[in-house]
């Protein structure tokens, strides 16, 4: 915005590069994880219920493409060692600030240090704890709390357990279409 200034067209093409990474990043996993439905696969998240309506100015496909570009650096990122890491550590930081329940990458980076046995390589997860603790310094400075540990304690309060259901059955409703699909053509070419 201090750039391009508050023009709606400027805000949406710059979220559109957030896009434009989440597919190819997608692609690019379908291509080393299944190879033979890369595309459709690819295809069926770009135009499905969860992707395509998100293409506004909330943060939820630049969330998207900061987990994709994650388990990209660890899975399909040429070289290995360190750098890789610290590259995936620093993206999992970022999609930390962008939304907090991003914190469930922390564990998951330890998973191929952990499997790997590269003890050495443990202390990239200091990367993403390191900042969130620099957020939550400015937070402190700048608001005198530290928003991380202020939220999540009013969410669903003014719901009960039947409204949270049913918007959680309704949002299953949204996505189960393309997951049948997937699972029944996943299983037909499996049998083949």
């Amino acid at each position: 915005m201090a750039i391009f200034g508050e023009s709606e067209v400027a805000l949406h093409l710059f979220l559109s590069l957030f896009s434009g990474l989440a597919i190819l990043l997608f692609y690019d996993l379908g291509q080393r994880l299944c190879p033979r439905s890369a595309l459709a696969l690819t295809v069926a998240f770009a135009l499905g219920p969860a992707f395509l309506p998100s293409q506004n100015l909330m943060m939820d496909v630049p969330l998207v493409a900061f987990w994709l570009a994650f388990f990209w650096l660890l899975i399909r990122a040429p070289g290995t060692g360190t750098p890789r890491y610290a590259a995936a550590a620093a993206v999992a930081g970022a999609a930390c600030l962008v939304k907090y329940t991003s914190v469930v990458l922390v564990p998951v980076l330890l998973l191929p240090v952990i499997s790997r046995r590269e003890w050495r390589r443990a202390w990239v997860v200091l990367i993403p704890i390191g900042i969130l603790a620099a957020w939550s310094i400015l937070n402190l400075l700048d608001y005198g709390g530290v928003h991380l540990l202020e939220r999540g304690a009013h969410v669903g309060e003014h719901s009960n357990l039947v409204e949270r259901s049913a918007a959680w059955l309704e949002c299953l409703g949204g996505v189960a279409p393309f997951s049948i699909a997937i699972v029944r053509s996943s299983s037909g070419a499996g049998g083949r």
